[in-house]
């Protein structure tokens, strides 16, 4: 939802036999006139003298009208070359749609992708700013594909910047780059790239498949590429020492102040649970503080359990959403030791 409160949103109108996307559509709530239109749906044509047959992981829009979306589309360039998967023949890319609904391909399979000798062959998950510039994962053909095969539509990702001014794309972090902060190493992946208005990105960086080494970082553009190390595995924190940050959307946030703010797992059980605890934590200016954790108490409500859904609470990856404004007030999700669930609000002192 943007600031005048339109809104856009990706939804399932069909159960296809063979590919979830390809059922899917994305959709614009009109907060003037209170309709619902069609943004992208299986078949409208996709810039590239291809075809859209449906969307994927996620939609996003900013104050202009502009929605940045993936586009599943028919394309030979995909990294689904298996031709008995129900993939065969499709690939993912990222679009943005301006307020009048005209598409305009940002990367696509077969586009050639930034500091590389070849092309992308799955590009996903955008996040977009007022200016119209756009983070997003993609994968480059002939790299490792992680967390998916030559069957599957898509793979785990590396990290990209579109820039509205001057329509170009940059690579931020990359599979096999080195990896900024304590420990060392270099990235498997790293993906879920969220923006600010200028231009700063974080994002969930990966070292093992099996995300038991990960961590937040912060791609600073004020000072041209700098990256840094929000929070890695092993890090102090507030609690206890970082045993994971969460590998899900929406876990982690940033402002205008490239601030951020992250959901991890810690290696300590303060309360005898058998569950490890779990917290939501600032970063800013390289100094961390708590803003809710396991054993923080709320007047009248009690003391949180778990900053946690209510689904994903003994799992090494939980989800609660976090999502920060410009007054630093930050929203997310606790489970407290009433047993009763919350979406809470910390404001600044």
């Amino acid at each position: 939802m943007n600031d005048p409160g339109d809104v856009a949103f990706g939804f399932l109108i069909d159960v296809p036999s063979n590919l979830l996307q390809t059922g899917a559509g994305v959709f614009r709530y009109d907060s003037v006139s209170q309709k619902i239109s069609p943004v992208l749906l299986p078949s409208y044509p996709a810039p590239g003298r291809t075809t859209f047959r449906g969307t994927d992981f996620h939609t996003d829009l900013n104050n202009r009208g502009e929605i940045a979306t993936v586009g599943v589309i028919d394309t030979s360039a995909g990294n689904c070359t298996n031709p008995s998967a129900a993939c065969f023949g499709l690939g993912r890319g990222v679009y943005i749609f301006d307020r009048f609904n005209n598409p305009r391909k940002i990367a696509a399979p077969g586009d050639p992708a930034p500091g590389s000798n070849s092309t992308f062959d799955d590009a996903w998950d955008p996040n977009l700013n007022n200016s119209g510039d756009v983070v997003f994962g993609g994968h480059v053909t002939g790299e490792t594909c992680v967390g998916g095969d030559d069957s599957t539509l898509g793979c785990f990702d590396s990290l990209y910047l579109y820039r509205a001014g001057t329509r170009q794309l940059s690579s931020i972090a990359h599979q096999g780059d080195p990896a900024p902060g304590r420990g060392g190493g270099t990235f498997r992946y790293a993906f879920n790239g969220r923006l600010n208005e200028g231009g700063d990105a974080s994002f969930i960086g990966a070292f093992k498949d099996d995300q038991t080494e990960n961590g937040v970082f912060l791609f600073l553009r004020k000072r041209p590429g700098t990256l840094l190390a929000v929070a890695r595995v092993g890090d102090p924190l507030p609690g206890g020492a970082m045993k994971t940050a969460t590998q899900s959307q929406g876990s982690h946030a940033i402002d205008n102040s490239a601030n951020v703010a992250f959901s991890a797992v810690l290696d300590a059980d303060s309360n005898g649970d058998g569950v490890d605890d779990t917290g939501v934590y600032l970063w800013s200016n390289g100094k961390i503080t708590a803003v809710v954790k396991t054993g923080t108490v709320i007047p009248e409500k009690g003391t949180v359990v778990h900053v946690n859904n209510a689904y994903d609470v003994d799992t090494l990856n939980p989800w609660p959403e976090v999502h920060m404004n410009e007054r630093g007030q930050i929203l997310t999700q606790v489970i407290m030791d009433t047993g009763a669930n919350y979406v809470i609000i910390a404001t600044p002192n």
